[in-house]
């Protein structure tokens, strides 16, 4: 094995992957507005929150997580992922554990 750089390694060289393509616009996740329609107490700790939209989110499987915030920025400035329970109503009703 020559260490210097110089000869054959013995490594077949890979190809380089071609760098991944930019995602057009309307490819991308949207941010969407939906209204609190249902709050259920699971257990101590365990909160199932079902939210009601206007216009439908894209279609999502059950585990595929969503950042939500409030609509004003009091008192959590960031948003938070939430694990999607249910997509209904082919996406105009949302459930989040």
């Amino acid at each position: 094995m020559d260490l210097r750089g110089e000869g054959k390694s013995g490594f077949q060289e890979d190809a380089v992957p071609d760098p991944p393509r930019p995602i057009p616009a309307r490819e991308r996740p949207g941010i969407f507005t939906f209204r609190l329609a249902a709050r259920k107490l699971l257990g101590p700790t365990t909160v199932y929150l079902e939210f009601q939209g206007d216009q439908p989110s894209p279609p999502a499987l059950s585990g595929q997580f969503y950042m939500l915030r409030g609509a004003h920025s009091w008192p959590v400035l960031l948003a938070r992922p939430f694990s999607l329970a249910s997509w209904k109503e082919e996406g105009r009703r949302l459930g989040f554990l």
